[in-house]
């Protein structure tokens, strides 16, 4: 971050990676050089929550799901992943940042505190059910 003057510095940086469809994917990979202790995956979720929505965040819920729909390849590395949620994001319309969470909800069950959801938020994983349910439906397209 000291290589950047300011916060708009940083941002405009990030924002023309954002821009470039073939170019965003080497974002994370960057910052897990330049920042210790970030992986690729803590460097999406870095970006994700500073607003940036086309930066999916490669977790284990994520790779369960896609592995499993044969989504992407098995034992993906967290760039296959990446690219392989935005792709499904583009083709059902909406963000990736929409696509990481629904699955991510999908597959933690954790609606944060939410009271009208389970036993106050926590609604347990719905990962299988939605694996079973999904599958059928894939394999006709």
């Amino acid at each position: 971050m000291e290589q950047f003057s300011s916060a708009s510095d940083f941002f405009g940086w990030v924002d023309f990676f954002d821009q470039d469809d073939i170019a965003r994917a080497s974002l994370p990979m960057l910052l897990s050089r330049e920042i210790e202790g970030f992986g690729f995956a803590l460097s999406c979720d870095f970006l994700k929550e500073m607003g940036y929505v086309n930066f999916p965040k490669a977790d284990v819920h994520l790779r369960d799901i896609f592995t499993s729909l044969g989504l992407c390849k098995d034992k993906p590395g967290d760039y296959q992943l990446f690219k392989a949620v935005i792709r499904v994001a583009g083709h059902a319309g909406v963000s990736a940042y929409n696509a990481d969470k629904a699955f991510w909800l999908i597959g933690s069950g954790y609606f944060y505190s939410d009271r009208h959801i389970g036993n106050q938020g926590r609604a347990g994983s719905r990962k299988r059910e939605f694996i079973e349910y999904a599958k059928p439906l894939l394999e006709n397209v």
